[in-house]
Order: structure tokens, then C-alpha cells, then sequence
């Protein structure tokens, strides 16, 4: 336990403190696209409407928060570290991989609790959001762990190896995910095809159900079935990846 609060220490030394434009992009450009879609593209809508806009575009911003840390960062993040021989040290020291890794994922998921709660505040203070504070301090616990599916697919990108491929990759899937979950308009303007394919992605069940948590509706338990599901053959992709990683190491050896 001590080994891996010393680990931890140091991711956030170099993932955040060291490097505050990330955690700058990372809570700010939410809270623009959040500011910009609640304050501007409203105008005339009934009263009722817009509180209820207003909350389920907050939940549609938390999950988008997490997109950008949990794909863009994490990838470039584990990219990094390769370059610089960061997981060459992790490989001949004592530190074993998973314990990296999970080093890492507690790193990301306090970063998005931040970026959650900082997004309610702005929602509070701006739009006078008004939810309950036991179903508002749940939304922005359970969302960054709704995240985990988001997390392996960033480590999965970084697995590529090329710095311009993972940057050109972690975006595009991050900005499809966006846009397929309807986490940046209604999914109800887009073709129903497109509507049809949302419903496979972790990112739009992600969002029904803090949706449903923050509205008091109906739990429907098929949203944590996909979500378990995308995290078992995420990380089931992972395990085996790193496997075939450490033959072909000790094969070099």
C-alpha cells in the first residue's frame, strides 16, 4: 500500500501539477461548450424547458469531460511515459504493470470528480440549476466511475506506439462518441440510423443513466449491463495485449 501511494504521488506530480494546461483544458473547454449551449443557444425557450435543458446539458458536459481526460490524456499520457523509458523502469523494478495502471486510473478518476463538480457549480451559480445536493454529490461520484470503459480505450489507443496516430486516433473517437451519444445535441434531430448505432456506445448509456439518477426516473439496469459489459472485453483486450507486450520483450532480451 505504501509503494502505491508513493506511485501515486508521483503520477500527480507529473500528469497534473507539472502540467496545468491539461487540467486547464480538461475542466474548461466543458464549461465553454456547457456556458455556450445553456446561455446562448436557449434564447426563447419556456422556463421549464430550459431548467430541464439546462440539467440534462450538464450531465451530456460531465461525460464529455471524461471523454477528453479519459481518451485524449490518458493515451498521450501512456504514450509519454513509453517514450521516455518511464515504462521500461516500471518493467525491471519491483512497481508491477497493473499497479501502474491502476495508478493511473486513480489519477484520471479524481481529475474527473473535479471536473464534475466544478461543472455543477457553474451550473448553480449561472443557470440557478436547481437539484437536490444528496442526488447532485451522487452524479459526480458515480460519472467518473461510469468513465472506466472511456479509461481502457485510452490505454488501448496508446498500445498504436505513434505519437501523431494516437493524437489523430483518441480524437476522432472522442469527438464520434460525442456526437453518436447525443452528449452535444439531441440524438432526436439526428437520421435513426445514427440513433440505432448510439445505443451501442458506453458513453450514451452513461449519460441515460445519470439522467435517470438526477431526474428520480425509473433505474433501468440494462445501462450498467452495457456498461459492464464494454469493461469486461475492454480490459479482457488489455490483459492480452500487455501478455503478448511482456513475450515479446523477454523474447528480445
Amino acid at each position: 500500500m505504501k509503494n502505491f501511494l508513493f506511485q501515486l504521488t508521483i503520477n500527480y506530480k507529473r500528469i497534473v501539477l507539472r502540467n496545468l494546461r491539461f487540467l486547464v483544458f480538461s475542466i474548461i473547454m466543458p464549461i465553454g461548450f456547457y456556458l455556450l449551449f445553456t446561455q446562448v443557444m436557449t434564447q426563447g425557450i419556456p422556463a421549464d424547458t430550459s431548467q430541464t435543458w439546462n440539467i440534462d446539458y450538464l450531465i451530456s458536459m460531465m461525460i464529455y469531460s471524461s471523454l477528453i481526460s479519459s481518451i485524449i490524456t490518458v493515451s498521450n499520457t501512456l504514450l509519454e511515459d513509453h517514450n521516455r523509458k518511464f515504462d521500461l523502469y516500471i518493467t525491471l523494478s519491483p512497481i508491477s504493470k497493473l499497479r501502474y495502471y491502476l495508478s493511473m486510473i486513480t489519477v484520471f478518476f479524481s481529475l474527473n470528480i473535479l471536473s464534475s463538480f466544478s461543472l455543477a457549480v457553474v451550473a448553480i451559480l449561472i443557470n440557478q440549476v436547481n437539484i437536490d445536493t444528496t442526488y447532485l454529490v451522487l452524479i459526480c461520484l458515480v460519472g467518473p466511475l461510469l468513465s472506466l470503459p472511456p479509461l481502457f480505450i485510452g490505454i488501448l489507443i496508446s498500445f498504436v506506439g505513434s505519437g501523431n496516430v494516437i493524437n489523430l486516433i483518441s480524437n476522432l473517437v472522442v469527438f464520434s462518441m460525442a456526437i453518436l451519444s447525443g452528449l452535444w445535441w439531441p440524438l432526436s434531430i439526428m437520421p435513426n440510423w445514427l440513433q440505432k448505432v448510439s445505443v451501442f456506445l458506453p458513453t450514451y448509456h452513461s449519460a441515460e443513466l445519470l439522467k435517470e439518477i438526477i431526474h428520480q426516473q425509473h433505474f433501468h439496469f440494462a445501462h450498467l449491463g452495457v456498461l459492464l459489459l464494454w469493461g469486461i472485453l475492454l480490459f479482457s483486450v488489455i490483459t492480452e495485449l500487455m501478455t503478448l507486450q511482456k513475450k515479446g520483450e523477454l523474447q528480445t532480451i
